[in-house]
């Protein structure tokens, strides 16, 4: 890849992984110049990358790019990346625009990023997508970096997501054909309890990039049964999950018991389609979001949540990422 006619995008950056080693590398050999900090997946790079990388690097004197672990990746996405991670830095460690490269592994169970590498090496600007972060996340990074954090558009790159998609294995997102036909009408649906506000807010927030959510109370009943109204209705390529503590149990055993174990649950129908979608559309193709403390379903135990710690928008960048794994075509 050539900008222009004779300047080459490539060069060689330094891979540090070691957050205290690369903190005092900079600090030692750049103690007057900017340090921009930006982190992400990387895994099939494209043109809408580069051009922002590129302009991440002009904010500052020295960028620091940081690139999710096998296991984060897997965490955020529920599948495994294209490239594993030593390939993504090496490609990244390539580029002219890039000084340093470091493996982001702080994250938790739930997929929350703990922001060490920030804390260790205090970047002067860190540059985020506006997606990626929800403001209050921003509001955290500010404190760490000198108050600075710039938001970035990016351009996203359809051909990326088919070339994803071809790499992965046949059994695990079926035919091409197959898939084509289930996201054609970038439909997805969401399966609620009576958590009403978290899934009004699920709604707004795929409306707003594109997609069109499928409700099921929203669809004219036509004189039919619910579940025919369902089954009409769950031709999507997608389902979102929302699990939330709608209901209060506890076993037979526990019922004359002077010591019951109460737990929050789920509504039934949420199992149930849960499961149906799980069925019919595979793993990969469900995305669960919990909130609160629910008990969740054993017999997927081992599945990855993402856990909604105070608002939609605030996992708006995971979102974004299962549905374009999954093929859509989004406003953003």
């Amino acid at each position: 890849m050539r900008e222009g006619n004779n300047t080459s995008t490539f060069r060689n950056a330094e891979v540090i992984n070691d957050y205290r080693q690369l903190g005092r590398r900079l600090h030692a050999q750049h103690p007057d110049q900017t340090i921009v900090c930006t982190i992400g997946s990387w895994d099939i790079l494209h043109e809408g990358h580069i051009a922002y990388l590129k302009e991440a690097r002009e904010l500052g004197d020295v960028l620091v790019v940081g690139v999710d672990s096998d296991e984060a990746y897997t965490l955020y996405k529920q599948q495994t990346a294209c490239y594993p991670e030593i390939d993504r830095q090496a490609i990244l460690a390539g580029l002219r625009y890039v000084d340093y490269v470091t493996l982001v592994r702080d994250v938790n169970p739930d997929g929350e990023w703990r922001m060490e590498l920030v804390k260790e090496i205090q970047p002067d600007i860190f540059v985020c997508n506006g997606v990626t972060y929800p403001p209050e996340q921003r509001i955290r990074l500010e404190g760490l970096c000198s108050g600075v954090v710039r938001v970035l558009p990016f351009h996203s790159d359809p051909r990326s997501v088919q070339v994803s998609i071809s790499l992965k294995s046949a059994a695990r997102i079926g035919p091409q054909s197959a898939l084509s036909s289930l996201v054609s009408s970038n439909r997805v649906f969401i399966v609620h309890g009576h958590d009403h506000a978290t899934k009004n807010e699920l709604e707004l927030f795929l409306t707003k990039i594109g997609v069109e959510p499928v409700v099921l109370h929203r669809q004219v009943d036509q004189g039919r049964t619910l579940i025919e109204k369902f089954e009409q209705h769950s031709d999507v390529g997608f389902a979102f999950i929302l699990l939330t503590p709608d209901e209060v149990a506890y076993t037979v055993d526990q019922a004359a018991s002077a010591e019951q174990k109460t737990e929050f649950r789920a509504r039934p129908n949420v199992i149930f389609e849960f499961g149906y979608f799980v069925g019919k559309l595979g793993r990969q193709r469900v995305c669960c979001l919990i909130k609160g403390e629910v008990t969740r379903p054993s017999d997927i135990d081992g599945l990855v949540y993402k856990r909604i710690p105070n608002s939609i928008e605030a996992i708006g960048f995971q979102i974004v990422e299962e549905l374009r794994a999954a093929a859509y075509t989004l406003k953003i």
